[in-house]
């Protein structure tokens, strides 16, 4: 929802360099062009740990659901997500904060 808001086709997440703690960034993309833009928080990139405490990695359902808590708080406290050129707030996309309540996000 929040990806089409921004005007691309999909939400994905990625490995950013290797580095001793793996981190993952999140890219938003477009299937007819390739292009692809990290998601930032209030201005700032998003990263995703890829690794549990016991340094396993992690599922894709855990990190995701890590992501869209992420997202709703930053939502619900005023705060913007952007892929670098355009920028939406809980109001542009009350779909996305009302699934996440009626799915445990809250």
């Amino acid at each position: 929802m929040i990806a089409r808001k921004l005007g691309h086709d999909w939400l994905l997440r990625f490995e950013s360099q290797p580095s001793e703690e793996r981190w993952c960034s999140v890219v938003f993309g477009q299937y007819k062009n390739y292009d692809t833009e990290l998601l930032e928080v209030d201005g700032r990139l998003v990263l995703i740990k890829s690794v549990d405490a016991e340094n396993n990695l992690r599922s894709n359902e855990d990190m995701y659901a890590e992501l869209t808590r992420l997202l709703y708080k930053t939502l619900e406290n005023g705060g913007k997500l952007s892929d670098g050129k355009n920028e939406v707030d809980a109001s542009t996309v009350p779909e996305f904060m009302i699934e996440c309540v009626l799915n445990g996000y809250a």
